[in-house]
């Protein structure tokens, strides 16, 4: 028998509905939520498949996927992936394939990474080229973390309340303690006007009102 896991997070109907429908067809196949607590290096395979709707927030899930797939498991979708999927190489990638992607330009986070100071960012530019940048995207824009999802931390900027507070949208290194505290967070400003998503970033101390027209 077949055993399939489905590994998801608050959502509750599609993975139950799933599960009943594949367990209704009775094809010698099993669905049922995957269950993951401590795993060690040698704890057999107990799935022949896992469909993964949420390691994406749960690194503890992310580590375990990789020693499932390692170890025969068929994981969807592909844990190794995760590694180099981020929205910016994301549009790197579908603008190579002729897909039409928003203007987008990768910025450094607002606060110090961990285990970093500000000697750590001897090769960072600094003031970054503001005007160049958005002369670049267009207005109206948003700032996006450049990865993670569900639309959170996405503030738009219009272009009065980004030349007011410029110096809110320093890179780490010269920034005071406190502020957003954003680690690792790397933002991605979009333009509005092209492509199908309209997404931007937020690193610093970007506009937080919602954008009016």
């Amino acid at each position: 028998m077949k055993k399939i896991g489905i590994l998801f997070g608050q959502e509750r109907s599609f993975p139950q509905a799933l599960a009943e429908r594949i367990n209704r067809e009775g094809s010698g196949v099993v669905a049922e939520p995957a269950l993951l607590g401590g795993i060690g290096l040698q704890t057999p395979k107990k799935y022949d498949l896992v469909l993964d709707r949420i390691s994406q927030d749960i690194p503890f899930y992310r580590a375990a996927l990789k020693k499932l797939s390692f170890d025969g498991t068929i994981v969807v979708n592909d844990p190794f992936w995760w590694s180099a999927d981020d929205k910016f190489f994301n549009n790197v990638v579908a603008e190579s394939v002729g897909v039409a992607v928003p203007k987008t330009v990768l910025l450094p986070s607002h606060e110090h990474p961990p285990d970093t100071t500000a000697a750590s960012m001897t090769n960072l530019v600094f003031p970054l080229e503001w005007e160049e940048i958005f002369s670049c995207v267009g207005f109206p824009a948003y700032f996006k973390p450049y990865s993670g999802g569900g639309w959170k931390h996405v503030p738009g900027v219009r272009p009065r309340r980004v030349l007011r507070g410029v110096s809110g949208l320093r890179p780490a290194r010269h920034d005071p303690p406190g502020g957003d505290r954003l680690p690792g967070v790397l933002p991605l400003l979009r333009s509005r006007g092209e492509g199908r998503a309209p997404h931007a970033v937020r690193p610093a101390r970007a506009a937080r009102e919602p954008l009016r027209a």
